[in-house]
């Protein structure tokens, strides 16, 4: 059974340290005020930039679903369904190679990828799959 990934006070204190590390870094992994809320925040929990990532999205009340590099389940689960009824937009840190499985499946939504950071110091990509802007639609 899927649950909703909680926060202990190992991994809050683990992550808190881990932003600690990342204040640092040139990229931004931060989260503007004014994101509207995702359908569902993702991370590769193998990371701990997804762990830091996971920490801030839970700190703003999204919520996360972690993997380990393979999306199917919550694809099946979730993401599926979901979408099938109306596109709703995700967010996340995650590989390379599951976002680009994830930007595949989001086209026969009509959603795509509208924001995309690679890491400098992490083999992750922070992403936001979400409606395009009109500007984007015309092209």
């Amino acid at each position: 059974m899927l649950q909703d990934e909680r926060l202990n006070r190992r991994r809050f204190i683990g992550a808190g340290g881990i932003a600690l590390a990342f204040a640092t870094v040139p990229v931004s992994w931060g989260l503007t005020e004014e994101s509207l809320t995702p359908y569902r925040a993702l991370y590769d929990e193998r990371f701990e930039a997804g762990l830091a990532f996971s920490a801030e999205a839970g700190h703003r009340g999204w919520i996360t679903r972690a993997i380990r590099g393979d999306i199917t389940t919550v694809w099946f689960r979730e993401l599926s369904p979901r979408w099938r009824k109306s596109p709703a937009m995700i967010t996340g840190v995650t590989t390379p190679q599951t976002l680009f499985v994830l930007e595949r499946l989001a086209w026969d939504v009509g959603l795509r990828v509208t924001s995309r950071e690679v890491g400098t110091t992490t083999p992750l990509v922070r992403w936001v799959i979400g409606l395009p802007q009109a500007q984007d639609r015309q092209s």
